[in-house]
Formats: structure tokens, sequence, C-alpha cells
């Protein structure tokens, strides 16, 4: 599939959360093509562009190249767009172009430099189609305002959400939507600045409700224990412990596999901690979204007629990428599950399919986060437990950790998150908490010792 590639000028390693100025990029077309003619073995080429919006607008011509095993022709393609009225000539089309059509235009160039992969491309792609081309994609970009934008955003909130797959009478569409919804459209208007078809960006200055605040659910140390103590069952034990210590997320929870955990201190160095090095995760991507999705491997498919796979791939981001450390208890636990495991997989031999997973179904295939969540309910329902899932034991494991260190940039890094900001957000009250302990500890360590000589007699 072709794909635009943005790279440094001076050679350097494209940094995703470094702003760039457009002239200290460059933007490559990739694409496959045979070698020559007659010949089906293919190579890697590429189409230089001269800027981002020429390497949108050649991004379709390279892919029908590609779609037809030929050689892309980048100066007939530029002669045939100079001599008519082609999608290329952007100084005839801009001031006709939709807003449904620059979002379009918008998402593509989104997918082909692997800004949206899986389920961010399936969701946005949602959103512009249930929301955006019906309410806003007949206006023409150059003359809607923040003012019209404003009138149609607060008209919204009457109207009804898309059904999806549920069978109930969907609610009206509320803050997160609407959220949803200027987060596509005031990056496809910085795109339409950037190629000169507005002066400035209409969606800025919007104004949305704020959603309501999210109560995460987290269990105390003493309603964590409660339930540790009631589970007989040794393998849910395990996992709920794993899922605690580590903090993790549960598609990490499902991609962990042997090779991750490092469980013997080979190196005999007395200062060595077990820990688990995380690096993929397991999701379900729909066929179509794989090319834009790292994909490290695919589960064979159950069904022939599955349209989505079962697939381990790599993280968003490279600070979910990590290594965390473990409590040796649990090391000891893991060890004799894999200790069971071996001994299981002699004893079926060629009915488990072994990928190495740590947690696993009879057959070796993944075993997935509803998996865990049902038996999780199962066992915290008769305890009085409500609205919690399995996922709250990556709340429970950061609110624990963070009470008993008070240290927000190493519970951030178990956490896998871009900012010790987000950890702070997220985890306020446990922070909010703590400073009232920490006002007593100030109290008790230094201000007490500087009482008065006959105070301190006195007391």
């Amino acid at each position: 599939m072709a794909s635009i590639q943005k790279r440094p000028k001076d050679g350097s390693k494209l940094k995703k959360r470094r702003k760039y100025d457009e002239d200290e990029l460059r933007y490559n077309i990739s694409y496959r093509a045979e070698l020559c003619e007659g010949i089906k073995k293919q190579r890697q080429r590429t189409v230089s562009c001269s800027d981002e919006a020429e390497a949108v607008k050649l991004l379709p011509f390279v892919q029908e190249a590609e779609d037809e095993h030929r050689i892309f022709d980048k100066a007939a393609v530029l002669k045939q767009s100079a001599s008519s009225t082609s999608d290329l000539n952007v100084s005839q089309s801009s001031e006709d172009m939709t807003i449904a059509a620059l979002v379009s235009e918008y998402a593509r160039l989104q997918v082909s430099l692997k800004e949206w992969e899986g389920s961010t491309s399936k969701s946005s792609w949602g959103t512009i189609n249930n929301y955006i081309i019906p309410y806003f994609g007949e206006l023409k970009v150059t003359e809607a305002n923040t003012l019209v934008f404003q009138k149609i955003f607060d008209d919204l909130q009457n109207h009804s959400a898309a059904s999806g797959n549920h069978t109930s009478e969907p609610d009206k569409i509320g803050p997160n939507i609407l959220d949803d919804i200027k987060k596509i459209l005031r990056p496809a208007y910085n795109m339409a600045k950037r190629y000169g078809f507005v002066k400035d960006n209409p969606v800025v200055d919007v104004k949305l409700p704020k959603p309501p605040a999210y109560d995460r659910k987290v269990l105390t140390e003493e309603e964590f224990l409660q339930v540790v103590r009631a589970c007989s069952d040794e393998y849910l034990l395990l996992s709920m412990l794993t899922m605690t210590s580590l903090t993790l997320r549960t598609g990490e929870m499902e991609a962990l596999t042997w090779d991750c955990l490092h469980l013997t201190n080979k190196s005999n160095r007395p200062e060595w901690k077990p820990y688990a090095h995380i690096g993929k995760s397991v999701a379900r991507i729909d066929k179509q979204n794989f090319p834009n999705t790292p994909i490290l491997f695919a589960f064979p498919d159950i069904s022939p007629s599955c349209t989505s796979s079962l697939v381990l791939k790599l993280p968003k981001t490279k600070e979910s990428v990590r290594d965390i450390y473990m409590p040796d208890s649990l090391r000891l636990m893991l060890l004799e599950l894999q200790k069971r495991q071996k001994a299981y997989i002699e004893q079926v031999g060629g009915l488990y399919q072994d990928y190495g997973l740590v947690f696993a179904q009879k057959n070796g295939r993944p075993y997935v986060n509803d998996m865990f969540n049902k038996r999780f309910q199962k066992l915290i329902h008769p305890l009085g437990f409500e609205g919690y899932t399995f996922y709250s034991l990556r709340h429970t494991g950061a609110t624990i950790k963070l009470s008993a260190t008070k240290d927000v940039k190493s519970i951030q890094a178990d956490l896998g998150h871009s900012t010790p900001d987000m950890t702070l957000r997220l985890y306020a009250k446990v922070v909010d908490k703590d400073r009232k302990v920490t006002a007593d500890e100030m109290e008790k360590l230094v201000l007490a010792k500087l009482k008065a000589p006959d105070e301190e007699e006195q007391d």
C-alpha cells in the first residue's frame, strides 16, 4: 500500500512529540512496483514531493500505479494536472471544497502517515461518517466561520447519537462525542490553512460543554485484600496479582509471553530484581486496517468468514515500551505457573497451539479481556463490589504504588504514560490525600524541633 513518509531534512530520526516547521521536513511517497516490465519481482520505490500538499494530492495516483503494478510517472501526472481541472490544482478547487472532502482528505493523510492505526482509524472514521459528514459535510470550507460551527455544535446536543451495535435507544449526543468531532475538524482546518484554503482556523474558538467527571473505580488496599482472600481460583488469583503488581493495560496483560519475563538471576548480581519487559499488546483489528497497524503476529482465524483478527501489535507510543519490576512472591508464582503449563502441554500434545503466552486458553490461544472479566465479576459480585472491572486492577495497583512511594515519575514509567501530568490528572485524589500527610510529616520532622526549650520541658 502506498504511503506518505515524512523525514527531517537534516537526516535525523523523526520525533513524534516535537513540532517541526514545514521547511524542516521532506515528504516522499513509498510504494512497490515491478523491477521492470514483464518481471514480477517487486522493489520498494519512492516519489519525492515538494511539500505535504503535493504528497497528499499525488498519493491516489501513486496507489493506482501500485495496484496496476507499474512505475509511477510523476512528470506525466503533473503535466496533465496543469492543463486540466484535476484535483491536484488546489487554486481551482479550494473555493468549492466542502468540509466532507476536506475531512476525508485529512483522514487519508493520517492513515498514510500511519498516525491513525487499527482502532484509532476505525473510531475516527466512525466519527466522520456518523457526525461530521451528516451535520457539517455540505458546508464550504471557505464559508464556515466560528459562529456557524458554534451553532452546529450547540444544535448537535439535541440530536441522538449513532446507535452503533446497540439495540437500545441511543442517548443524545454528549460532550465526549462533541470533543471527538472537534479533535478531527480542528487539525483538518489546520491542514486547510497550510494549503492556503483559509487564513484562520474557525474551529479553534468553538466552546464545548465540559464532559462529566469520570469516577474512576479503584479498590482500596483493604478491599483488594478482601477480594484476594476470597479467591479460590488459582489462575484468576495469579492474573489479578499480575495485573495489579505490574499495572498493565489489558492488551499488555493478554500479550505477556514467557520470553518477556525475567524471572531468574542469570547474571548472579546481588542487586538484580525480577521484571517484565512490556513491548506489545493483543488487539482485535479489522483486516482492512492491517496495512496501517504495526502487527508483529496475527493469530489464525477461528472462522474463514472473520473480518477481523486477533493480533500481537506494537504499542502506540515509545513510553509504552518499558520494564516493570515485580515482587519476588509474584516471580515464584509465575515460575510455578510456567512449570504447570509445560506439564499440560506435554500431556495434550498437538491440541495445544503454543504461542509462548503466559495466560492462555486450554488450546493455547490468548486469554482475552472478556474472559478475565467474567471470572473477576463472578468473584466480586457476592462480595458486594459493583461497578468494577478487571481493568480496575490497573488503577488499584497504581494507587497502591503511589500511596506507598509518593514517586509520581516512577509510577508514570510503570503505567507507560507519556507525561507525569497524565498520571497526576488520573490519580489527583491520591496525590491530594498525600499532601495532607506531607503537612503532618513537615510538622514532625522540622517544625516540632524548632520549639523553644521551655515548651519542650512543658511537653
